[in-house]
């Protein structure tokens, strides 16, 4: 280990030590330890960060596969975080909204409203009907969680995207004139 304060005489902290056998353990395939890998990297080593985040992904961790694409989200790398953000959706943590609300998890209609955001930002006019379906998606999973300020959030988003879509429609259709 190339560690400082385990070459001097082998003594490390107890935080040296902790995050080595989290990284033992995420080798050996733990996805938790790999989460805590990726959280001792946060803002020291942004990349082995996103690494930890991939590899706890491919192991079906959900809240891998959320802040891998959260992470690609922040670096602007749209391409990965909507592939991730759509993995998340189809992993299996065994929770419902309903639970994940309480703890504080990302709910599915969080996962719809940012791949609608990522499209939006990607392009606008090419992207308008698939995100205005991941809206729907949302506004479904928000209501059958019964969380209303997150269905009124969804509406008022799917209504100026759907004026955005008659604008659109004006426009080729003034083209084709």
């Amino acid at each position: 280990h190339n560690d400082p304060e385990v070459k001097k005489g082998r003594q490390c902290s107890s935080e040296a030590a902790s995050n080595f056998h989290f990284w033992m353990a995420a080798l050996g395939g733990c996805a938790k330890s790999m989460l805590n890998c990726a959280k001792a990297c946060k803002g020291v080593n942004p990349k082995h960060e996103a690494k930890w985040y991939v590899l706890a992904s491919s192991l079906g961790s959900r809240e891998g596969t959320i802040n891998a694409a959260e992470h690609f989200a922040a670096k602007n790398l749209t391409r990965f975080a909507l592939i991730f953000f759509k993995k998340a959706l189809t992993q299996n943590d065994r929770w419902t909204d309903d639970t994940r609300i309480i703890f504080g998890q990302a709910c599915s209609y969080d996962l719809h409203i940012r791949i609608a955001e990522i499209l939006m930002q990607r392009d606008k006019t090419l992207n308008h009907e698939e995100a205005l379906h991941h809206l729907m998606l949302a506004r479904e999973a928000a209501k059958a969680a019964g969380v209303e300020n997150i269905v009124k959030d969804i509406d008022d988003r799917i209504e100026s995207l759907q004026a955005f879509r008659a604008y659109i429609d004006m426009n080729n259709l003034l083209e084709a004139v």
